[in-house]
């Protein structure tokens, strides 16, 4: 039996409360767990990890990428949950949290996803 917390959501869109790149790599580790049962923390109970965890984790990812992919071409923060697509809207709850990810995504992701050929350096006169 493997109880995921809020590691899972089945059929809801996740909430993306902590960092978007350690909860793909738990996800990771949990879909090779080879537990009968699988309890999330949101949603119905599964049987197979790997099946279970495999919409959450192509969210995340697209979620991740398209962030970093707005990030890289220049898009600001305010615009930031009106431009990025990740996902399909089909989740439950997805209309009321799509913009809270994309910002928390945004926020997370911001220096690591910044061109690395803008010249940063200032001169002091």
């Amino acid at each position: 039996m493997l109880f995921t917390g809020d590691l899972l959501f089945r059929k809801r869109k996740p909430v993306l409360d902590g960092n978007l790149d350690d909860w793909l790599k738990v996800i990771g580790d949990l879909s090779r767990e080879q537990a009968r049962v699988v309890v999330p923390g949101h949603g119905s109970v599964g049987n197979d990890p790997k099946a279970d965890l495999a919409p959450e984790q192509h969210y995340l990812k697209q979620l991740r990428d398209a962030t970093c992919s707005y990030i890289h071409d220049g898009g600001d923060f305010q615009d930031a949950s009106k431009k990025v697509l990740a996902g399909e809207g089909h989740w439950l709850l997805w209309k009321q949290d799509y913009s809270l990810n994309v910002n928390r995504a945004y926020t997370e992701l911001n220096w690591s996803c910044f061109p690395r050929s803008v010249d940063m350096t200032f001169t002091v006169k």
